[in-house]
């Protein structure tokens, strides 16, 4: 019964749109692509009975802004769809405020609310930025803002779990950025197409009412820009046309004026095939992407947030396509930059692994990140902590303190405590306690301090007769990963600065007890509650 109303309902009001839409019988040719996308790929989801989808339409004043407009204002009644109209002035050119203008004109004629909001252009420029990245995340970040302001003041007429931002970004753009990627050697992640739908911000509780999901939505993504030119002049629909399309300094406008019309006269529907591709390979890329994952799961041995461990056995068994995967979503997990790790970086950081099976590291990649490996593990992380999660006191390199005797120094959830014994009271089972304990001739350690190590340190281990060696061969010797080197404790007399202990390895020669020792300092580590 309730689907027989909804059909009824649906029938009528699509006789409504028939009456109603203002856009001349020329331009409605243009609802038969429109319509073909949402069967294809569901742009706009049915809302709940009584309810419209809020779309806010980017409309930048340009003409496939304005095609598709007034092509979904043909369907809005078909498609219960509630338009407002956005229009994001980025403030570069000189006749931009005459584009809002325009287009604010244009929603006025069809009756839709509008949104116009203008960018400071001084926010989009800056050293090392590239402008046209800034400008579209800004444009989106502000169509975003105002598709959440209009669904708020939409209250129950609206569907309350989504709302879409509709742009209009056609074939012939899907096929000038392949090419341009293409040209600038991106790998299969670069190019892949723009896609029909995707998810612009999350769902959020920032006031009282949860808001919905944002889509961006891209309904002409197969038509070409030359068929809405076609729609545009049946109409006689006017559009702004910008100045900055025929620089050709731009490499877009060089493959737009020059490259795609030798192209079309190689193959006539060259922008259609590129644009197929894009999205075979969107869709492949997002496959790929999901085993890259699945590989992910499978290898990850620990993960907090300052590193990744995965199982060095199983990344060498992965074919060099999914290793190459691995590493970048490795990557992503840690929040760095994807700039940071292009091909030759992923290849170079892969080969090595393959190559050199002993332990390396730690390697800064960019973003913040590197990575360390030993022979059974790999880590991805943030630079300045550990490769490995230590599992023993571990120190930020180049700290320094006083150590109290008897007292205690307490640090990243460690403890070391210090205690003054006479000779006779050194407990039967002294010699061991283990290594995270040490007891030193007091005479001899008057002002220890606890610290790391140096560039030049030395000690004299205890059993070597005196002999001094490097406390990088004590930790090679030790097998210490190098990752832990820089911050491994260590109690050094601040008086001759002498290596007294190096916490868990080895006790200097000059500390030890002898015979004519009298008094003891016992120092040991305990993890903190």
């Amino acid at each position: 019964m309730a689907e027989g109303r909804e059909r009824e309902e649906d029938i009528l009001l699509m006789e409504a749109s028939a009456r109603t839409s203002p856009v001349s019988s020329s331009l409605r040719s243009l609802s038969t692509p429109l319509r073909r996308a949402q069967e294809r790929y569901v742009l706009f989801p049915r809302p709940a009975p009584g309810r419209r989808h809020l779309v806010l339409v980017g409309v930048s004043g340009g003409g496939d802004s304005v095609a598709l407009l007034h092509g979904l204002h043909a369907l809005a009644q078909e498609w219960r769809l509630l338009l407002h109209v956005g229009h994001v002035d980025h403030g570069l050119r000189p006749d931009s405020e005459e584009d809002a203008a325009f287009v604010a004109q244009m929603a006025r004629e069809l009756g839709l609310p509008c949104h116009l909001h203008r960018l400071e252009p001084t926010a989009l420029r800056g050293p090392g930025r590239n402008l046209e990245a800034q400008a579209r995340q800004a444009r989106y970040r502000a169509l975003a803002r105002m598709a959440r302001e209009a669904w708020t003041r939409s209250g129950e007429a609206v569907d309350p779990a989504i709302v879409s931002v509709a742009v209009a970004h056609t074939a012939t753009d899907q096929a000038e950025t392949l090419l341009m990627r293409l040209i600038r050697g991106s790998g299969p992640v670069g190019l892949a197409g723009m896609r029909p739908v995707r998810l612009l911000v999350e769902g959020s509780a920032e006031s009282s009412a949860a808001l919905p999901r944002i889509h961006l939505v891209r309904p002409l993504l197969e038509v070409t820009r030359e068929e809405v030119r076609a729609f545009l002049r049946a109409a006689g629909l006017p559009w702004r046309e910008d100045p900055t399309n025929r620089d050709l300094d731009r490499m877009r406008n060089r493959i737009r004026h020059g490259l795609l019309p030798r192209l079309r006269e190689l193959n006539p529907q060259a922008e259609q095939a590129l644009a197929r591709a894009g999205l075979l390979l969107a869709d492949e890329v997002d496959r790929l992407l999901r085993l890259d994952q699945e590989a992910f799961a499978r290898l990850r041995v620990h993960q907090d947030s300052d590193r990744v461990v995965l199982d060095r056995a199983g990344f060498l068994s992965l074919d060099r396509a999914t290793q190459r995967g691995v590493l970048r979503w490795v990557w992503k997990v840690m929040g760095a930059s994807p700039e940071a790790l292009d091909y030759d970086t992923v290849e170079e950081i892969r080969l090595a692994l393959v190559q050199r099976p002993g332990a390396t590291g730690p390697h800064p990649v960019g973003g913040g990140v590197g990575w360390t490996a030993s022979r059974e593990h790999i880590v991805v992380h943030r630079e300045g902590t550990p490769a490995f999660p230590p599992e023993q006191p571990h120190l930020s390199p180049g700290a320094r303190w006083p150590v109290p005797i008897p007292g205690e120094v307490v640090v990243s959830g460690w403890r070391l405590r210090a205690e003054v014994l006479a000779r006779e009271d050194l407990p039967p089972d002294w010699t061991r306690q283990g290594p995270w304990h040490a007891f030193l001739d007091a005479q001899r350690l008057r002002s220890p301090v606890l610290t790391t190590p140096r560039p030049g340190m030395r000690i004299q281990p205890l059993g070597m007769g005196g002999r001094s060696r490097s406390l990088g061969d004590l930790f090679t010797d030790c097998r210490v990963p190098p990752a832990l080197r820089p911050g491994w404790p260590m109690v050094v007399d601040e008086a001759t600065e002498q290596v007294a202990w190096v916490c868990g390895l080895r006790v200097a020669h000059p500390f030890r007890i002898t015979e004519q020792t009298r008094r003891v300092v016992h120092l040991w580590w305990e993890a903190t509650p």
